[in-house]
């Protein structure tokens, strides 16, 4: 897997005039809106069909995932459930609905006590993620509702945003504690012979890896991943008077905004192939005299041979806090013609998008700017974005209760990669990432030294919460079946 490496190009802003189609429609209508890099061509059509609604959450549905092999679609709320719904070709929809599919709740899953604000599926399928109010991410094995399988509780603050590595490593969270933490598949040690009966997944956990939280000043140097901090319920105001302290020392900044940001959401992602993670909610600062500035960080891919931590590779400005970014599904073939140097060395491009509070900007991995940018088009905060399979519709979600579809003609975006040469570079990053974790595997800072592990709740003492009747407690017993999860609002 090629290794992106930061070019001499300067950072992109997104204000770019000549990549940018102002929003010119009337203000009370709520319909699609395409942006283009060329003014007027020929706005392509979006056809929406509904086909169900989904109703078991008693409370508002905070994120919505499609599972990787399209069998699943996962759905969390400030319910704090979790629900597993497919697709019921063998029943009919009811008379008595506009619904014209069945979607049947398979699995209900209740480990974290108060709201879910984020999801993310492993590449397999087999495994859900999931982000909390109550401080922790939980891993979940869909088919064994018991329980979570792990939950991570390091976070001293909500948890707004969690991914899975593509390549089925890593996993990453960020919070509002303003850090962002890597935790590791790590196999266990198993004595005797192996069963071939046994799932791969049985047969590893998750560890914390790396923590990214302050930048240095100088040079666009960036601070080495700090240990992990044992003490979860350390006071908030000895936390910002030592920012204060730090600040005032001239040493660094924190790479990402504090939980005063007026947005419940920080959605992170990685890129199609896993090489590097984009990360919303951050704050940059060229020196301690310069005006922070929000921004998106694009952080290199860690390793663990050689121990390697995340690097910053580029930093995307924007006039608002940034609280999604999401990545097209394919890759696509570099665009000939251009001069500068591609702004970040990829022998392909990657084209993502990302949401600030009131506008969506979309930037690919070659160019130094924009290649569109769409605002104003709600009258509340945004909340999410979504590609669709073929990467010619981004959808985009609103606390105001409506959907933008931001539709692109084909070749608009540029090339697909062949498919045969997209999947081989998946297949060899994934050779290469299990082959490197094949050993018994040891967590290393940058400096080569092993940092404490903090301690997560395994599943041995961990108690489910299933029981709505009991949720407000905070208590339950086994897994209650899906008749049991909340009524229909």
């Amino acid at each position: 897997m090629p290794t992106p490496a930061p070019s001499s190009s300067s950072t992109p802003t997104p204000e770019d005039p000549s990549t940018t189609t102002p929003n010119t429609s009337n203000n009370n209508t709520k319909g699609p809106v395409t942006t283009h890099s060329e003014h007027g061509r020929k706005t392509p059509s979006v056809n929406i069909e509904f086909l169900a609604s989904l109703n078991r959450h008693s409370k508002s549905v905070n994120a919505v995932r499609f599972s990787p092999c399209g069998e699943y679609l996962a759905s969390g709320g400030d319910d704090g459930f979790i629900f597993i719904w497919r697709l019921n070709e063998a029943l009919p929809p009811s008379a008595d609905t506009l619904d014209k599919e069945t979607w049947s709740l398979t699995y209900t899953l209740r480990g974290q006590p108060l709201d879910v604000y984020d999801l993310c599926w492993s590449h397999d399928s087999h495994m859900l993620a999931s982000a909390s109010t109550d401080n922790s991410a939980a891993v979940w094995e869909i088919k064994k509702t018991s329980g979570a399988r792990q939950v991570m509780a390091d976070h001293s603050h909500y948890v707004q945003g969690i991914a899975w590595d593509p390549l089925g490593v890593y996993l990453a969270t960020l919070s509002s504690d303003r850090s962002c933490r890597i935790y590791s598949e790590k196999k266990r040690n198993k004595r005797g012979p192996k069963s071939s009966s046994s799932s791969s997944s049985s047969a590893t956990s998750m560890h914390f890896h790396y923590s990214i939280v302050k930048r240095n000043y100088g040079k666009g140097a960036d601070k080495e991943p700090d240990a992990p901090h044992e003490d979860k319920d350390k006071d908030r105001d000895k936390e910002k008077e030592k920012d204060k302290e730090e600040t005032a020392q001239s040493t660094g900044h924190k790479y990402f905004l504090d939980e005063n940001i007026n947005t419940f959401f920080r959605r992170l992602c990685w890129t199609p192939e896993g090489s590097m993670m984009i990360v919303p909610a951050g704050v940059f600062k060229s020196s301690p005299a310069s005006p922070a500035v929000n921004c998106t960080y694009i952080f290199s891919r860690p390793s663990s041979t050689p121990p390697q931590p995340p690097v910053p590779l580029a930093h995307l400005p924007s006039a608002k806090p940034v609280i999604a970014a999401r990545c097209n599904p394919h890759l696509f073939t570099l665009r000939p013609g251009v001069a500068s140097p591609p702004f970040i060395h990829l022998p392909y491009r990657i084209v993502f998008a990302v949401a600030t509070m009131d506008s969506v900007v979309v930037y690919d991995t070659q160019h130094a700017h924009p290649l569109a940018v769409v605002s104003d088009i709600h009258y509340a905060a945004l909340t999410d974005l979504a590609w669709s399979a073929d990467g010619h519709t981004l959808a985009v979600s609103s606390k105001d209760g409506y959907c933008t579809v931001i539709s692109f003609e084909e070749g608009e975006l540029g090339e697909h990669l062949p498919e045969a040469e997209a999947s081989q570079i998946v297949r060899t990053a994934r050779s290469a990432m299990r082959d490197a974790t094949e050993g018994d595997y040891k967590e290393v800072d940058a400096d080569g030294s092993t940092p404490a592990e903090p301690k997560t709740k395994s599943k041995g003492k961990e108690k489910a919460k299933v029981n709505p009747e009991k949720t407000d407690k905070g208590k339950g017993k086994e897994k209650a079946p899906p008749d049991q999860a909340p009524p229909a609002k």
